[in-house]
């Protein structure tokens, strides 16, 4: 959900049960801002290293950073960083690098947003991690295809999800009608 759909025809109660989201979203908006953007070109000669790809890559995906609360993705920047300066990843193919990135990423995302029916920031997240793993690839790689059928996967589990969740909400509604106010067992552990 973005900024401004929390914030659009919101009561005072809304905006009050939102507050920690649209906190973290200023927070993170704030941090994009005071950031200074690396000078990078996407030519192969000037972005020689794979952590100033990564950095130049980052800047045009404000958007979907925008999902994470800053506190989390200042914690994977440094991992993704780290992980850059590795030698490790010399060698490493696009689907091995795309595993690293989801081990960093999106599985502590998922952890978070999953049991909180946050698909729109899963998505987001994907988006990020397929992204960082590109930039992060050797020059000239072409990893478009493969990158574009992991995304429709991934688009097509949290679709999945989605609809299982929708489907376990009408069941728990219907096997327990006395309840006015419906709360799944898993939203209170979240």
């Amino acid at each position: 959900m973005s900024l401004l759909d929390m914030v659009k025809h919101a009561t005072p109660e809304q905006l009050a049960v939102n507050q920690p989201q649209i906190t973290s979203a200023l927070c993170r908006l704030k941090e994009l801002q005071d950031q200074r953007h690396p000078k990078v070109s996407f030519s192969p000669a000037i972005a020689s290293s794979r952590r100033e790809r990564l950095e130049g890559t980052l800047i045009y995906l404000a958007s979907e950073l925008s999902a994470i609360p800053a506190a989390n993705w200042t914690t994977y920047k440094k991992k993704l960083v780290k992980f850059c300066d590795s030698g490790l990843i010399l060698n490493m193919t696009f689907p091995q690098r795309l595993y690293k990135v989801m081990d960093a990423i999106y599985l502590p995302e998922e952890l978070e947003a999953i049991p909180r029916e946050d698909f729109e920031r899963m998505r987001s997240v994907a988006r990020i991690c397929v992204t960082a793993a590109q930039a992060m690839g050797p020059e000239g790689e072409d990893t478009d295809a493969l990158a574009e059928k992991w995304i429709c996967a991934k688009a097509q589990d949290l679709e999945f999800l989605e609809k299982t969740f929708r489907s376990m909400r009408r069941i728990y509604k219907v096997s327990t009608p006395e309840q006015t106010e419906m709360q799944m067992p898993w939203e209170a552990q979240a």
